[in-house]
């Protein structure tokens, strides 16, 4: 082996990988032609390396150490900032044409160009296509899911007051029976069969059903239908409603047996004493009130707006402001308004006002409440709805104990039954209280201060019944203040046939205002296919806005 191929003794790879992990050692040696350990500076440099001594290897490498340095510290410190750059020369501008100045032609070039006008076309745009999807949205709603419905005639009072000019307006959910079938007692809207009208009314009959009225009450198959406790307040007319007991309004309104005070806290009763309310629609003989009932009659309060009394005060008119006198002596009868300050009569006897075309019929279906002050802990609070005149005479009772402590909430039907009930929290005394005893489909309601407490079914006639009476009284023992009270009266179905069948896919259909209602009664049932939906909102006018809850 040569000198060129080892070097020290080793292989010139393994030679060549040692010294470049390691350092030159100081003292190394290095002779002639042996430069395989030295940087590639010494190789590639300007230096002969052949006429160096190893003092000026030695130096070198020293110098190239202190070189390497400064170039490290150069790249580590931050560049120093560069010039600005030299703005560029000016293009000269491009040949024009010669073109005529013409202003008008340039400020309508600009107008087309500018964002302004790109973003009114834009927004036009975007407003007509808004428009017309409107358009077409309520299209497809009033087609298929809603629609509003003016009440033209009186056929549903005063449920839905009817007219031409101040008649209420009404939301029909026509979703409602092309998803589902009609429930008993939904106002529903139809066209007149064999007409193109539409017409609005409430559903009694079902398919399949034989329909009957008697006694204003509506039966199916015989049995008699008790309408739902949860839309009862579509079915209570108020007939009278009294929260003043002073000077004349009591002996106006009430027959009073016992010691009655009143003032300005209310009318104050110690038992045994009773109050009997008498109706503003009587019966004279000899000046004297021989016979008073609830009937059907339905006043149109909305068409009196404000009235003016003869001292010159205005007021709005209630029932319990009317009067209606039959002289059973004279043979005349005379009707008019009381004013509510000084009871003077004003007569009033304008056509429509005292509607009622199918004659006059005594309503039992009854409901009464009452808001007092109990001031004992002793003695009961009776309540009373009677039915019927002579043998026929019926006295439903409602008693309660006013400390509860004397015995148990009684519920008497009439015919001997008597449901009483668990005693309740005692009264407390200086508390007002109102208490509701209703006499609905032959069911007896009982509620306290608006809450359901108990019901009892009946058995009662299924034949028309004359003659009812509205009375409460309190025991010995018993004190009292009486803050107000108010009569409601049920809707009464006036017949005009004795069996209706119902076939299948059609439905029965009346009116509430029955007396002056053309229903299923005249022309028919109404088929399937002819609904259109069902009315469950009044929206106008404002203050008659309310929910129409549907059968269940």
């Amino acid at each position: 082996m040569s000198d060129n191929e080892e070097t020290n003794g080793l292989p010139a790879e393994a030679a060549d990988e040692t010294l470049r992990e390691g350092p030159l050692p100081s003292d190394q040696e290095i002779g002639e032609g042996r430069y395989s350990n030295l940087p590639p500076a010494f190789v590639d440099g300007e230096y002969d390396l052949a006429s160096l001594s190893a003092e000026d290897v030695k130096t070198l490498l020293v110098r190239l150490e202190l070189d390497r340095k400064d170039e490290m510290e150069q790249a580590a410190a931050p560049p120093a900032p560069s010039a600005p750059p030299e703005p560029p020369a000016p293009r000269e501008p491009l040949p024009r044409p010669e073109q005529p100045y013409d202003p008008a032609a340039l400020a309508a070039r600009y107008d087309a160009s500018s964002p302004a006008s790109r973003e009114r076309s834009g927004g036009m745009l975007d407003f007509i296509q808004s428009i017309i999807i409107a358009l077409l949205l309520a299209v497809f709603i009033r087609i298929f899911v809603f629609e509003a419905f003016k009440i033209p005639s009186r056929s549903m009072e005063p449920t839905l007051i009817g007219d031409e000019r101040y008649g209420d307006h009404v939301a029909v959910n026509k979703l409602a029976y092309r998803l589902g079938k009609p429930h008993r007692w939904d106002i529903v809207v139809f066209r007149k069969p064999g007409e193109s009208r539409n017409l609005i009314k409430r559903c009694v009959g079902l398919p399949g059903e034989d329909i009957r009225l008697s006694g204003g009450e509506v039966y199916a198959n015989d049995r008699i239908l008790r309408k739902p406790l949860a839309v009862m307040d579509q079915f209570w007319r108020l007939y009278f409603r009294q929260s003043d007991f002073s000077g004349f309004r009591l002996a106006r309104n009430w027959a009073a047996v016992g010691d009655w005070r009143c003032d300005v806290r209310g009318l104050h009763g110690t038992g045994p004493a009773s109050l009997r309310y008498i109706p503003w629609q009587r019966e004279l003989r000899g000046g004297k009130v021989v016979r008073a009932t609830i009937r059907d009659i339905y006043p149109r309060l909305v068409t009196l707006g404000h009235m003016v009394c003869p001292n010159g005060h205005r007021f709005e008119p209630t029932v319990s402001d009317l009067y209606w006198e039959e002289d059973l002596d004279a043979g005349i009868t005379r009707r008019g308004i009381m004013c509510p300050y000084d009871g003077a009569r004003m007569p009033y006897d304008e056509p429509g006002f005292w509607e009622n075309s199918s004659g006059e019929y005594d309503v039992s279906d009854i409901r009464f409440d009452l808001t007092f002050v109990p001031l004992s802990s002793s003695g009961s609070l009776v309540l009373s709805l009677a039915e019927g005149e002579g043998d026929s005479r019926t006295v439903r009772t409602l008693t309660i104990p006013l400390g509860l402590s004397d015995g148990r909430v009684e519920m008497n039907d009439g015919t001997g039954r008597i449901k009483r009930l668990v005693p309740m929290r005692p009264f407390l005394r200086g508390r007002a209280y109102t208490v509701t005893f209703e006499n609905i489909d032959d069911r007896l309601v009982f509620k306290l201060d608006g809450r359901l407490v108990s019901v009892m079914e009946y058995e009662g006639p299924r034949d028309y019944v004359k003659g009812n009476e509205v009375s409460f009284s309190i025991t010995k023992g018993a004190r009292i203040t009486v803050r107000a009270a108010a009569v409601w009266r049920d809707i009464f179905y006036c017949p005009r046939s004795t069996t209706y069948h119902v076939t299948p896919g059609r439905y029965f259909v009346l009116g509430d205002n029955s007396p002056n209602s053309s229903d299923s009664r005249v022309w028919g049932l109404v088929p399937e296919e002819l609904l259109i939906g069902r009315a469950f909102l009044v929206f106008w006018p404002l203050s008659r806005f309310k929910y129409l809850r549907g059968g269940l």
